[in-house]
């Protein structure tokens, strides 16, 4: 009888064990209990003073994300922003995506948010594109280093704390705060007379757009050697003019000029930059 019970007692704590096993290998192999690294970089970039350029903030995840809500700090007088374009990564029918940056503080949030809807989009980034900020260096900047960061404020409003950081969420609502690595704009000042003339464009340019297929909204850049009245229009594929985005006197210089295209359907459509020198002519693509 007693080595019956001892028999008996050894069985029951190896289901035990095993039962146990089971259930903490099924915990661990749930998505979203694993660790959730998300992370969003400055990429450096460079630029000569008086030009127009860009930097981009680049994210890596490993847990699908909703949202992302991005602080963001340009302290430099000699810095002028121009626009913030989001990449494909996060079409702009999926999600809410907007940039409250100004030129008089020269900081804050960009926002990826989804739209209210019964399936909440999510995405992947493998150190992509999430959105790049067009600035431009002023004439008078000082050759250097201009720091592009976040920033952290915690303050108290109406009874309520309030905090303000780089944070994210993934598809089941849980809040992320992200790991972010800071990055720099190194402008190159340049004095003599002629170094100075080599701002100015040699020829008429059109540049891709960017991004490109995109929805809604695209950034068109262009450079013009000489002052003058340039037009710059959006044709369908059939022809037909949709938008004149410019017909104005302009600089010359480098230039760059958003299409907000939310009521134009998908499809192919070519943009034309008119100069006295003529014209040139690019496609571009809409996906909804």
């Amino acid at each position: 009888m007693g080595l019956l019970y001892l028999i008996l007692r050894d069985v029951r704590l190896r289901i035990r064990t095993i039962l146990l096993h089971f259930i903490i290998i099924s915990v661990i192999s749930i998505p979203g209990l694993s660790a959730q690294n998300v992370s969003v970089r400055v990429e450096d970039a460079y630029s000569r003073a008086g030009e127009l350029g860009y930097v981009r903030f680049l994210c890596n995840t490993n847990v699908p994300l909703a949202s992302l809500i991005v602080p963001v700090k340009l302290v430099s007088e000699d810095l002028t922003i121009d626009s913030v374009v989001f990449s494909n990564l996060v079409p702009a029918n999926l999600y809410v995506l907007n940039s409250q940056l100004s030129n008089a503080r020269r900081r804050g949030f960009v926002h990826i948010l989804p739209k209210i809807s019964d399936d909440i989009a999510t995405f992947y980034a493998y150190d992509e594109e999430v959105f790049r900020i067009y600035y431009r260096v002023k004439l008078s900047a000082d050759e250097g280093e201009i720091p592009v960061d976040t920033f952290y404020n915690r303050f108290y409003d109406a009874g309520f704390w309030i905090t303000e950081e780089i944070q994210a969420s993934d598809g089941l609502g849980r809040t992320i705060r992200p790991d972010f690595q800071s990055g720099s704009i190194w402008t190159d000042q340049t004095t003599d007379v002629d170094s100075e003339a080599e701002l100015i464009p040699r020829e008429f340019a059109l540049e891709q757009n960017f991004p490109n297929p995109f929805n809604p909204s695209t950034t068109i850049s262009f450079a013009v050697p000489r002052a003058g009245r340039v037009t710059l229009e959006i044709y369908d594929i059939l022809g037909r003019k949709v938008a004149t985005l410019l017909d104005e006197n302009v600089e010359s210089g480098q230039h760059s000029v958003v299409w907000s295209a939310e009521s134009a359907p998908s499809g192919m459509y070519f943009y034309k930059l008119n100069h006295a020198g003529g014209s040139i002519l690019r496609k571009m693509a809409i996906i909804k």
